[in-house]
């Protein structure tokens, strides 16, 4: 696993100069051999999380702190009866949802990573292996000395978050990266600007029902005049659609979910969603499109309409009483059990809450998957002369101005097995075995500006890049 930071100056007109000048002592020189252990400190040992399970469940606390903290405030988020009636699934190793952990976005990270987000903005540029970070089948987390390299080529220093050396044949300089965009598609425009003194990079951008349900704003996957270069440019950049209709298994998704969500394009002419919410056999919600309403105005609707529910049987008692953490035991509340109140619960707050944070993690679930995904039909096109890759995925545009994309398909299906049986044979030669999924795996990230999603993709060790504007630098971490 490496983390790697990239400094680099924004666009951004509202970056303070104190902070760029800050950056640009930081580009360049040579960073002394020192070495230190990166501990983690915190300020209550209660706020430390203690297992994977348990981290679960605090990411569903965090993420209603994120988006929703206006409409939920802390004392209603940490009290029983939210996390025991609201957030509580009933998913696949589900931890025991008790008055828990209410982590905000500098404390989760600080958690994962082993580092607070000031300190990752004010490391330098380089390479950091074997950092202290919690993933999901981290025990305990380790003490382990970071190693620093420092990065001095300032013209390649973007393209050094994907470790362009150790991913690029001997022979072909030829190098596919394969990145799902939630937020941070800047960081894209400004690789396309860019050159490689050495090495070829396309740059696959990978479109899905997940990433097209998606509240933000990005660049529709037919947009020309974003994936389209011209014969200046020497990164290429592709659009590709996954053209499967995804079920999501609340079961098997890392979404943390009472729910099966059935995902279908509307239309040819529209890049807009269908889901279907199920419970066994009962449809629980569904819209037309996704995009729009799992946005945070469509949400807050319901739960301003569950805050203002003054009835016998009202769901606006987890405001009133948010301050006790053991209200059941303090109150008689039997009708909280009752079908009348449990479908209020979940019609106004259950699945609004679990509709917004689908945003991310349905997009971070389809990162994890997007690499057996590629490879199965990889795989399958080589045994039915290419026409089978059809069937799963579509370059929708890019690559070079006017170029003929079932020729751009081709050639991306020859490298790709060229780059891989390369990569077998010098695995084998040090006594290992990858598969065509790690080969893809190694080289496939989830794009963001959203830390709690960045550590979400670190906990359950998927690659990611975060693109922070705040803190002048890219983040990547590679597993």
């Amino acid at each position: 696993m490496k983390f790697k930071i990239t400094k680099h100056t924004f666009r951004n007109k509202n970056v303070t100069k104190k902070k760029q000048n800050k950056t640009k002592k930081m580009i360049g020189g040579i960073l002394p051999r020192t070495f230190k252990i990166i501990r983690r400190s915190h300020s209550s040992p209660k706020e430390d999380i203690t297992n994977p399970l348990e981290a679960k469940n605090i990411f569903k606390n965090t993420e209603v702190n994120h988006d929703l903290s206006k409409y939920i405030p802390a004392p209603v988020n940490q009290s029983f009866l939210f996390n025991e009636y609201v957030l509580k699934t009933e998913s696949r190793d589900d931890y025991d949802q008790s008055p828990g952990i209410l982590l905000n976005d500098g404390k989760i990270v600080q958690q994962i990573t082993g580092l607070t987000k000031s300190k990752w903005g004010d490391l330098e540029d380089g390479i950091y292996k074997n950092m202290d970070i919690f993933t999901i089948d981290s025990d305990q987390p380790g003490y382990i000395f970071p190693i620093i390299r420092k990065k001095t080529a300032r013209p390649q220093y973007d393209f050094s978050l994907f470790d362009l050396h150790n991913l690029r044949r001997e022979g072909d300089k030829t190098v596919d990266i394969f990145v799902v965009i939630d937020v941070g598609g800047i960081l894209i425009t400004e690789l396309k600007d860019k050159t490689h003194p050495d090495t070829q990079v396309n740059l696959n951008i990978c479109h899905s029902l997940a990433t097209l349900s998606d509240s933000a704003r990005k660049k529709s996957p037919n947009d020309k005049s974003y994936y389209e270069s011209s014969f200046l440019n020497s990164t290429k950049i592709y659009s590709w659609n996954d053209l499967g209709n995804t079920d999501v298994d609340k079961n098997r998704s890392l979404l943390m979910t009472d729910y099966n969500i059935s995902m279908k394009r509307m239309s040819d002419q529209n890049w807009n969603v269908r889901q279907v919410w199920t419970s066994g056999d009962t449809s629980k919600w569904s819209t037309i499109n996704a995009n729009v309403d799992n946005n945070i105005t469509q949400v807050s609707k319901h739960l301003t309409r569950a805050k203002e529910d003054d009835s016998i049987y009202g769901i606006g008692i987890f405001w009133k009483h948010q301050g006790i953490k053991k209200i059941k035991e303090k109150y008689d509340v039997p009708h909280f059990d009752s079908d009348e109140i449990k479908s209020k619960i979940e019609k106004e707050m259950k699945i609004p809450i679990q509709r917004k944070r689908s945003g991310d993690y349905l997009q971070i679930d389809y990162t994890k998957r997007l690499p057996s995904r590629m490879a199965k039909a990889i795989r399958n096109s080589f045994q039915t002369q290419g026409d089978e890759f059809k069937n799963y995925f579509s370059m929708v545009c890019g690559g070079d101005r006017g170029s003929d994309m079932n020729e751009n398909i081709q050639s991306f299906r020859k490298r790709i097995l060229r780059g891989f049986l390369e990569d077998k044979r010098k695995a084998e030669g040090q006594s290992r075995k990858i598969s065509l999924t790690d080969y893809f795996r190694k080289r496939t990230y989830f794009l963001t500006i959203d830390w709690p999603a960045f550590c979400y993709c670190i906990f359950n060790k998927i690659n990611a890049i975060l693109y922070s504007s705040y803190y002048n630098c890219s983040i990547s971490v590679t597993f």
